[in-house]
């Protein structure tokens, strides 16, 4: 396994300075909470690196040991199979014993593998936990920015006491409030995309890939909300200005 391209500190970093804007202009939302969370995920990614996918030794020694003893098992007992004492001496007995031997070989080939998939299905657990967690706080910053839809500052206010009373205990948000505060979705979205791309440098598991895959397209799909919203509301500012 080579280390990520990506740099550990320096995303680190940005998720850092992130979450000290969001905290700075809005301290007590759920977004400053989730930033913290995206922030301890990357300082754990920056401190431990392809470490958090690495399995303990003794399951390892396992793999690897097991996997050599079916070799030697399976080519001992063949061995002990097709042993003549007076050799082979007609070309059926040959195609027999060779028939045989590609039998064993296989035999030990799969065996090999199977002991060797211990360590692999350890890795994939690992790494299938922490990109669960991604996708979690991913879907929490969708669930986040639901609320915070441009067009409900068109609405007049009376309207707005009708449509909006279950949202009654939520602060109203200026039209500036709104656009940076989908502007930090969008970022936050962003970085949570990247967290997930280092992992495809440690583990090359096709499950893995594939979550992988799925986190960044969740990601990509908040940050294309997060642009509608903010084209909206610069679109609104214009006519305001007009």
């Amino acid at each position: 396994m080579q280390e990520p391209i990506l740099n550990l500190k320096r995303l680190a970093d940005a998720v850092d300075d992130l979450r000290v804007r969001i905290t700075e202009t809005f301290p007590q939302s759920g977004l400053c909470h989730n930033a913290g969370l995206v922030l301890d995920f990357a300082r754990q990614v920056e401190r431990e690196g392809m470490t958090m996918v690495k399995v303990p030794s003794w399951i390892r020694f396992i793999s690897w040991v097991g996997g050599f003893t079916v070799v030697a098992t399976f080519l001992l007992s063949g061995w002990l199979v097709v042993k003549k004492k007076d050799g082979i001496e007609t070309l059926p007995n040959f195609l027999q014993a060779l028939s045989a031997i590609i039998t064993v070989v296989a035999g030990a080939t799969a065996g090999f593998f199977t002991m060797r998939s211990i360590e692999q299905s350890q890795v994939r657990s690992l790494a299938m936990a922490k990109l669960k967690t991604l996708r979690e706080i991913a879907h929490v910053i969708d669930m986040l920015q639901l609320s915070k839809s441009p067009v409900a500052i068109m609405i007049p206010l009376e309207h707005q006491e009708v449509i909006g009373a279950a949202r009654s205990n939520q602060p109203t948000l200026t039209l500036a409030e709104m656009f940076q505060y989908l502007t930090y979705c969008g970022e936050l979205a962003a970085l949570i995309g990247k967290l997930a791309v280092v992992y495809l440098s440690w583990v090359h598991d096709p499950i893995v890939l594939a979550t992988i895959d799925d986190v960044e397209d969740l990601c990509s799909d908040l940050e294309r909300k997060m642009l509608s919203k903010l084209l909206l509301i610069e679109q609104m500012h214009q006519r305001v200005r007009l």
